[in-house]
This record gives C-alpha cells, structure tokens and sequence, in this order.
C-alpha cells in the first residue's frame, strides 16, 4: 500500500459500470464481467509469495478492470507493474496488497454476474 494518506478508490466504482452497462448489451457486458473474474482468478493463482513477477497478466487485468469500474483493483494493478521494476524496493508489499484487493473483488464482480 502507499505511504501517503490518501483514500483507497472503492472496490467498484458504479457510475463507471454503470455507463459501461448503458453502452453494451447485457450478454456482452456479462462477458466482459466473466472474463475480468477469469483473468482475477488466475492471477490470484500466481501470486504465490514470491512467485515470478507476472506483469503482462496484471497489466492486463488493471485494463479491464479500470474499464468496468472496478478502481481499487486497477490502482493495485498498477502499483504491482511499477513495484516489477529492478528500481522499486517494496515488491513483496506490491504483491501482498495486489493479493488482497483480489480477493476483496472477486466477490464483487461475481455478485455483479449474478444480479
């Protein structure tokens, strides 16, 4: 996690999904949907403590989750990518907060399939 004191952005950020939703039909959004908590699963499932640093997934998954509105895991993503440099000491902690707001979301996205 930053050391600043800044908010963490919510789990889901509705208005984002919202107008995803308004743009795209039911069956494709649910798609999206599935696909972004297939992408999370597998991702969760290579976040091993130290595990090899999977940047071209969490890249991917920061997109489509950024795109569906899900903020915290797209921010988390996006530290992750930044910790994978040679030059960002605090990898471990990238990992183990990536690790968290994973397993916080995957409940979210699933109950966005499900209603």
């Amino acid at each position: 996690m930053s050391d600043s004191a800044e908010p963490l952005p919510p789990l889901l950020d509705e208005a984002v999904l919202n107008q995803v939703a308004a743009y795209l039909p039911a069956a494709m959004l649910e798609t999206n949907l599935h696909r972004l908590a297939e992408l999370a699963e597998a991702l969760l499932g290579l976040l091993s403590p130290g595990g090899a640093c999977v940047v071209e997934q969490v890249h991917r998954l920061a997109g489509s989750s950024g795109m569906l509105g899900f903020r915290r895991l797209a921010a988390a993503c996006l530290r992750f990518e930044a910790a994978c440099s040679p030059a960002f000491p605090a990898k471990a902690a990238a990992r183990a907060e990536l690790r968290a707001v994973l397993e916080a979301t995957l409940p979210e996205i699933t109950c966005r399939l499900s209603g």
